[in-house]
């Protein structure tokens, strides 16, 4: 069954963003855990807010590997800019692309089609 593909208001934000109306999993690669996995609960041109277990410090740089719809990852790098957690209590950060270039437009014409 497909998901209803929302959008949420930009809330002062530069890029609207988009909860995806398919599964988008994310894999980050950092100094504390080099391979951990997440789901992007919504996503922008700006970056993405992504549920993981992994420990994600503000501030710390990340690479990434985005699957849209069981797609080939995507790479991408970005910077951690807020932590929190679900009402659930699963941890969710904020992430900034910081990337440029080829993979950034692929990123960019993903995102799109969400």
């Amino acid at each position: 069954m497909e998901l209803p593909i929302t959008i949420e208001p930009d809330e002062g934000r530069a890029a609207a963003r988009v909860v995806p109306g398919r599964p988008v999993t994310i894999w980050l690669e950092h100094g504390s855990d080099p391979m951990a996995r997440g789901v992007v609960a919504n996503i922008s041109q700006g970056g993405a807010c992504v549920w993981t277990r992994s420990a994600l410090a503000v501030g710390e740089e990340v690479a990434l590997r985005l699957s849209f719809d069981r797609g080939l990852p995507v790479p991408a790098s970005g910077r951690i800019v807020w932590a929190g957690t679900t009402e659930g209590g699963t941890p969710r950060f904020g992430v900034s692309w910081t990337h440029s270039g080829p993979t950034r437009r692929q990123l960019q014409a993903l995102i799109e089609r969400c």
